[in-house]
């Protein structure tokens, strides 16, 4: 059965940026066959945000196309409930610097029961009921 797994604007980052120290060992496993992945409306925009603000116009473009257009990988919408719940998470955890789209993908990933997560963000590892996947080079 395959694994379904979400990737984090992390992982998006070193995918789609080849001076990225981590570029091919996480667009390596985003092609692996044995797992499907999805992402988050709040990772997209995360993500081409985060590239647009480090010089990488092209990049977030080729991203958003990839994603919303050519359709690469499942999109999950996060609903008014889900930011509700991420509100609390984002609120409860003062003792951590986690965003509030941290939250919202901590909140969708327990809503869809999968506990797996791409990303290189330690957050991630702070987070319960989150295994992230090992990133083998």
């Amino acid at each position: 059965m395959e694994e379904v797994t979400f990737v984090d604007t992390s992982a998006w980052y070193a995918a789609y940026v080849s001076s990225d120290p981590q570029h091919h060992t996480v667009s390596r496993l985003l092609r692996s066959a044995d797992r499907s992945f999805f992402t988050s409306d709040f990772v997209i925009d995360e993500t081409m945000t985060f590239l647009l603000a480090r010089g990488e116009r092209r990049r977030a473009i080729k991203f958003g196309r990839d994603l919303l257009i050519t359709g690469i990988v499942r999109v999950e919408l996060l609903t008014l409930p889900d930011l509700l719940n991420a509100y609390e998470v984002f609120a409860k955890y003062i003792d951590k610097q986690w965003s509030f789209t941290d939250c919202t993908s901590l909140v969708l990933m327990q809503r869809l029961r999968v506990p797996e997560a791409v990303s290189l963000d330690k957050d991630f590892q702070q987070m319960p009921g989150i295994h992230v996947v090992p990133l083998l080079s």
